[in-house]
């Protein structure tokens, strides 16, 4: 009997569209990041992107041990730290990548893949709703419209908005609801857990949705995969504290919004804050390149006017399927903007009065921008909708909202890019056994630029530091490493008043001190007083090695010192640039 030639392969067309929208979204990710595609430099740059950048290659080393809240001496050695995963489906593809490519690619192409999943779910979340193929496939590229996603990748790396496990989960609640069964009940309560790990700010929205759903419903079934996904979120979100630093955060320490005898903490920095008009206006947009420069940063909160006014009108328009997601919307701008109300405690600041007991104080409001990012597009692929009934209004708007987003929006941007240092004799030290590095000058200073460039140099080297790691972690023994290291003379010796002894430093548990060549010609001058000839020289590095048997120099002659600037009184808190 012949079969109808229509009838051969009726899939392929479906998924020839699949892909070419998948391709749109992934070609959409790109375009912010294209500096760092071309130039090979990882995505975005400051101390939170290094801070990020670090953490996940720390995971990427110990992912069978201590990355879950197991002792590490690769930070603060030799005492070591406890820390946990930052966001474990993060780092892991972040460890993925950079098994094959390099820290570098790995950091970009883990930004690149997390706003193209973006995408995606907003774009599968649209469509569960009730939209339309077209007007899904727009809501998922109107998720780049708000600045706020590309802004994180570009200002604290991926860690910003690694809260796709916890929207996958009202994912799986949509398809459950239109379509009872089990599979999506048990992608629910893993994409529930996960998201409690991945992403605090918004681990209570699947909770919240699936405990409406069963209210709603009256549906026993449903009521113990909810019960069980909120016990298993709370754990793992009680494992993420444990050895977290409660009290994290200088500036914010002893903040507090007090009402009479009543007080809420405040832990967030004014500039982590969302304005009003920030929201509505596309304002001037300043990277937080380095530590002095991050509470001048600006330009995230930007949600798109335009986006903002069709989310309304959708609301208006469609207010039985749009009204809930603008209320969704509503509700992570609030929080955004941060503790303080006209002087009383925003719902902001009593969450966090709750989460400072169980985690820590959360320090970054603008991250429940996360919620408008999703709801938003959606809200207004609504009013695209209805409007297509009369056209030429919805391909308008729909072009209004496109524009926006690369005129002013979140695909106007052009992140910054972070060059990694390309010196083969430093990353030859990832093939030896374990044995601490000393970064000269970075480990005998203290302060934002000096972190940076610690961590930089240890993911190249791949192999215990001085440095503290993640800021939220907590430090184990006495004494810091970096202090430890002062003690031998380390500090003076990187000013050029002194010397340190190497045998010191070996006997201390160093092997190598790598000399950071790229902070001028008087660095490798001041390394040589304290420790000779290096071992190797390569591209903006030298390489010395520690013995046992090293003898100590000769006293110390002042052959080189430092640029003017560099000095300052207060060493323990310098910013040095060069």
């Amino acid at each position: 009997m012949d079969v109808p030639e229509a009838n051969n392969h009726p899939r392929w067309p479906r998924r020839a569209r699949a892909i070419a929208v998948a391709a749109g979204f992934l070609a959409a990710a790109c375009w912010p990041l294209r500096d760092a595609l071309m130039s090979g430099n990882a995505a975005g740059a400051g101390p939170d992107v290094a801070v990020t950048m670090w953490g996940m290659w720390w995971f990427s080393v110990e992912w069978v041990g201590a990355a879950w809240r197991g002792a590490s001496t690769l930070a603060n050695f030799p005492n070591g730290v406890v820390g946990g995963v930052l966001a474990p489906v993060t780092s892991s593809l972040w460890a993925l990548f950079h098994s094959m490519l390099g820290p570098a690619w790995a950091t970009t192409l883990t930004g690149v893949a997390t706003l193209t999943g973006w995408c995606g779910v907003v774009a599968w979340l649209g469509r569960r709703a009730g939209l339309s193929p077209g007007a899904a496939c727009l809501a998922g590229l109107l998720a780049l419209e708000g600045r706020y996603l590309v802004y994180a990748v570009g200002e604290t790396s991926v860690v910003g908005i690694t809260a796709l496990p916890a929207l996958v989960a009202v994912g799986a609640l949509f398809e459950w609801a239109a379509n009872p069964r089990r599979r999506w009940l048990v992608l629910y309560v893993v994409g529930t857990v996960l998201g409690g790990a991945e992403f605090p700010y918004l681990a209570a929205l699947p909770t919240i949705m699936g405990i409406l759903l069963v209210v709603h419903r009256r549906d026993k079934y449903l009521a113990f995969p909810v019960a069980l996904a909120v016990g298993l979120a709370l754990l793992s979100i009680a494992a993420a504290g444990r050895g977290q630093v409660h009290d994290f955060g200088s500036l914010s320490r002893g903040m507090t919004v007090t009402v009479g005898q009543w007080q809420w903490p405040r832990g967030e920095h004014e500039f982590a804050r969302a304005t009003p008009l920030g929201l509505l206006v596309p304002g001037p947009v300043v990277w937080s390149l380095d530590g002095a420069s991050t509470p001048f940063a600006k330009g995230r909160e930007y949600l798109g006017l335009p986006l903002v006014l069709a989310a309304v009108f959708g609301a208006w328009r469609q207010p039985t399927r749009a009204a809930p997601f603008l209320v969704v919307a509503a509700v992570g701008v609030a929080f955004s903007t941060g503790s303080e109300w006209f002087g009383l405690p925003s719902p902001f600041a009593l969450t966090n009065a709750l989460t400072a007991k169980v985690v820590r104080l959360l320090t970054q409001p603008t991250r429940f921008l996360t919620m408008a990012a999703v709801a938003l597009p959606i809200a207004a692929a609504f009013a695209v909708d209805w409007l297509n009934g009369k056209r030429p209004w919805g391909w308008l708007l729909g072009s209004v909202l496109v524009a926006d987003a690369f005129c002013f929006g979140g695909l106007s941007l052009r992140l910054p890019t972070t060059e990694l240092p390309a010196a083969a004799c430093v990353s030859a030290l990832s093939g030896h056994p374990r044995g601490a590095v000393v970064t000269w000058p970075w480990d005998g200073l203290d302060g934002g630029e000096a972190s940076v460039q610690t961590r930089i140099w240890q993911v190249v080297h791949q192999q215990p530091s001085p440095g503290r790691g993640v800021g939220s972690w907590t430090l184990l023994g006495k004494e810091r490493g970096d202090d430890m290291l002062a003690a031998l003379g380390l500090e003076a010796a990187v000013f050029g008043e002194g010397a340190v002894d190497p045998a010191s430093l070996h006997r201390l548990g160093y092997r190598w001190v790598v000399a950071d060549l790229r902070a001028g010609d008087w660095v490798l001058a001041t390394a040589r007083a304290s420790l000779g000839e290096p071992a190797a020289t390569c591209e903006g590095a030298a390489v010395f090695t520690l013995a046992p048997d090293s003898a100590t120099p000769s006293p110390y002659v002042s052959i080189a010192q430092p640029p003017a600037g560099w000095h300052q009184r207060d060493r323990r808190s310098l910013r040095p640039k060069f």
